[in-house]
């Protein structure tokens, strides 16, 4: 499977794009001005700056890696992105790195990463290094890369997209999802920004975070259930009613027999009556947390 290469001339130190002496915009700033606008805005300037500079390395780092197999020493976060290999496959088959891909009129970008996923197809892969990882940011960012790349290789399916999250020596893989192709085009030559869905990035807390106290609370409501039932068949066993502690006392319910009203078949059998003594009542909304 062979890539192929766009006419526009793109240059890393200025991170300009130019095709046939036009320069074209980058898809950052049409991202960050559509759909979110207050990104960076309580970032100081110098601070953006160190980022930016230490993104640049830990990128180069990578590529060095991918192309020439060359390991640069105390990089934490390449040690990362090595270490992913073994569960994401995909990574050991890098095929391009900064490839550019154009709408040969308006719009040029650089995708970070590109792979093979071994069956015909590619991957496509955004390296990020900041605090957070934002993947509604990704999402957006990789679904105008797919959108371009298939423009520019027809006959190649994008089957993927990732954020390969690295900082320091914390690492993690994130697939993201595409966006529709009409949500892209609305993004890039619409007059109204599409609707973006909110992401973490807007929370006090991380998305690991969350995820944590999820983990834990199951956990433990799970050994909370197993303690009542060691606790059930030590009542039932002794035949004894409860057990009293310093702070907690435990007692056994015995089987009851309880008579519930039937409001299926009472609707099957009494249709206009169940109508008559139905009430709306307002349930109030919460939150699902679901892992994905």
């Amino acid at each position: 499977m062979k890539l192929n290469n766009s006419k526009v001339d793109y240059d890393p130190v200025s991170h300009t794009y130019t095709l046939d002496g036009k320069q074209l915009s980058g898809i950052t700033g049409v991202i960050k001005d559509k759909l979110f606008p207050d990104y960076y805005k309580d970032v100081q300037e110098d601070v953006l700056n160190k980022a930016a500079e230490r993104g640049h390395r830990i990128h180069t780092a990578i590529e060095l890696f991918d192309t020439c197999d060359i390991p640069t020493e105390d990089c934490d976060e390449l040690k990362g992105y090595i270490e992913e290999i073994p569960s994401h496959d995909f990574i050991g088959r890098h095929m391009a790195s900064e490839y550019v891909v154009s709408d040969n009129e308006q719009y040029a970008s650089a995708i970070d990463k590109v792979y093979a996923d071994g069956m015909g197809g590619v991957i496509l892969a955004d390296i990020k290094t900041t605090y957070k990882l934002d993947t509604d940011y990704v999402s957006w960012q990789l679904s105008v890369y797919a959108y371009f790349f298939s423009m520019l290789n027809p006959g190649i399916p994008v089957s993927g997209a990732y954020a390969i999250w690295l900082r320091r020596d914390k690492h993690k893989v994130v697939e993201v999802p595409l966006r529709p192709v009409e949500e892209v085009l609305k993004l890039l030559y619409g007059d109204e920004a599409p609707k973006n869905d909110c992401g973490f990035g807007e929370l006090s807390f991380t998305e690991d975070y969350l995820l944590q106290l999820k983990n834990e609370a199951e956990e433990a409501t799970a050994k909370y259930e197993q303690a009542k039932q060691e606790a059930l068949a030590l009542l039932t066993k002794k035949g004894i009613k409860n057990i009293r502690g310093s702070h907690l006392m435990i007692t056994r319910r015995a089987d009851s027999e309880r008579k519930t009203f039937d409001t299926k078949k009472f609707n099957t059998d009494h249709p206009e009556l169940y109508a008559e003594y139905l009430k709306t009542a307002i349930t109030k909304g919460g939150i699902t947390v679901k892992a994905i």
